[in-house]
């Protein structure tokens, strides 16, 4: 199994969904944990009041995976 990252870095823009769990896991979906709403909750709010949030937890809680997820629901013309 192939774990490599598709794409280079692009700075300022999200990675290729394809690419957001390191783990490469195939057909792998997200799953809609309340965890995971409340980041899309929060990250909603930040950008409505242009503000900043921290999202915090222990190491492979998801965490970047959630808020990832979010950016490209609520603002993919500015993130994608």
């Amino acid at each position: 199994m192939n774990t490599t990252p598709s794409a280079t870095f692009r700075a300022g823009r999200l990675p290729e969904q394809t690419d957001d769990h390191f783990l490469g896991l195939h057909q792998a979906a997200p799953v809609a944990t309340d965890a995971a709403l409340l980041t899309e909750a929060m990250v909603s709010k930040a950008i409505t009041r242009k503000a900043m949030i921290c999202i915090h937890g222990h190491v492979g809680l998801g965490k970047t995976f959630a808020v990832n997820a979010a950016c490209r629901k609520l603002a993919p013309d500015a993130t994608g």
